[in-house]
């Protein structure tokens, strides 16, 4: 048995991975989720759920195509786990499948992300955080959709929670077009974009409710 924060997933197992399974009488919407493995942890981004990060927390059995034992996330009354094995095609399985076991609750079957999702997966993320100061202005492009007395400032963002795509550190910096600065600190849902150089720029933005966990996104008229 292997316990402790050296323990790495297996290199065979690493990218993304993404399930999707048409709705049946278990599930009556269908299941849809991604699945990242890094080196030290996985990211679960499922339909419904919020984001879970996990680790090795136990390792009973560890080979370059499977894992058994216990990968969990911590929660504040201890430890949730997300997975008790994960198997790089499994017997029984097409090849390039990636089998993820739940212990009693049952297993999924992910197969490798699409060039486009995976693409995806590295530059946008669906992210709450709270607004902070806008600074640095600089015009806006026109186009179609925006305004020619629009900004893009820079501006700061705390306290956030990635729902679902790319990491963002809980404070961040991102290029954000506003007529004005806000005139107060809100809680936003963002769909923010890492550019090329590394920059961000939120290319969406609609208020969070915290009561409710709904924000609407308007898409621009054409």
């Amino acid at each position: 048995m292997q316990e402790g924060a050296s323990l790495q997933f297996p290199i065979s197992m690493r990218g993304c991975w993404e399930l999707r399974q048409m709705p049946d009488e278990e599930f009556p919407d269908g299941l849809s989720a991604t699945l990242t493995v890094e080196a030290r942890r996985v990211v679960v981004d499922a339909r419904g759920v919020d984001r879970q990060v996990g680790s090795i927390e136990i390792a009973g059995r560890l080979t370059p195509s499977l894992i058994e034992g216990r990968i969990s996330t911590p929660e504040d009354e201890g430890r949730h786990t997300i997975a008790t094995a994960l198997e790089l095609n499994p017997e029984g399985s097409p090849s390039g499948t990636l089998l993820l076991r739940e212990g009693d609750a049952g297993s999924y079957n992910f197969t490798r992300c699409t060039a486009a999702k995976a693409e995806q997966s590295r530059r946008f993320s669906l992210v709450i955080a709270r607004s902070g100061r806008q600074k640095d202005p600089k015009p806006a492009p026109c186009g179609a959709h925006g305004s020619c007395d629009n900004f893009l400032y820079r501006s700061e963002f705390g306290e956030a929670r990635v729902v679902a795509g790319a990491d963002l550190p809980r404070s961040f910096d991102a290029r954000l077009t506003l007529h004005t600065p806000y005139i107060s600190r809100y809680m936003l849902a963002l769909i923010v974009e890492r550019l090329d150089d590394g920059s961000l720029i939120v290319r969406r933005q609609a208020g969070f409710n915290g009561r409710t966990g709904v924000a609407c996104f308007n898409e621009p008229g054409e």
